[in-house]
């Protein structure tokens, strides 16, 4: 059945920290299906639900396909507009921030406390390719946090989640590991 389909192995582009292995089977130019890396240490080919819908997310039919612009501003009405074109002008107008007000540039605030992993380092290196920025980092819960780790361990550092089953006591406070991070549910289990 493999034999049917070109398979392209990527990393998730979702907002988690498990930057999970997908593959993906495409037949004829069309996506069919998405699944997890059976071979990824971590998720063992497991994706969370997010991950299974990707094929359903590329096919939903309110997504939008091409860009649009609000035509006049403000009136509601949508106009297509080309990728060159808005490349172009989103370009234009960072270019022109950048200049107006240097590290202080405004669309550098871009931090919310989900955006990690990948996403975030593609934001970081984008603002870093246009010259120095200014970014809030932390936020109120991850300052004690890291705080905490360097009076325990001495420095910041994240241990491998698979550690987990190794665990005599786990803790789990203010999360649900079946919603969100549900590859540690595996880990936890384990300990």
């Amino acid at each position: 059945m493999r034999r049917s389909y070109r398979i392209f192995r990527h990393t998730c582009p979702r907002d988690c920290y498990s930057t999970c292995s997908l593959l993906s089977y495409v037949r004829n130019n069309a996506l069919v299906k998405v699944e997890g890396d059976p071979n990824h240490g971590y998720t063992m080919g497991r994706l969370c639900a997010d991950g299974y819908g990707f094929t359903r997310q590329v096919y939903h039919p309110e997504r939008l396909r091409y860009p649009l612009r609000q035509v006049p501003r403000h009136s509601g009405r949508w106009q297509r507009i080309d990728w060159e074109t808005v490349i172009s002008i989103i370009a234009e107008q960072i270019l022109d921030l950048n200049q107006r007000y240097g590290s202080n540039l405004s669309l550098g605030y871009y931090h919310n406390g989900r955006q990690t992993g990948l996403q975030i380092r593609s934001v970081e290196n984008f603002f870093q390719s246009i010259g120095s920025y200014t970014c809030l980092r932390g936020g109120l819960k991850a300052r004690p946090g890291y705080r905490a780790q360097q009076q325990d361990f001495g420095k910041v550092a994240m241990p491998d989640p698979e550690n987990m089953a190794k665990a005599k006591f786990i803790v789990l406070w203010g999360v649900n590991p079946l919603t969100k991070g549900v590859h540690q549910w595996f880990f936890i289990n384990r300990a």
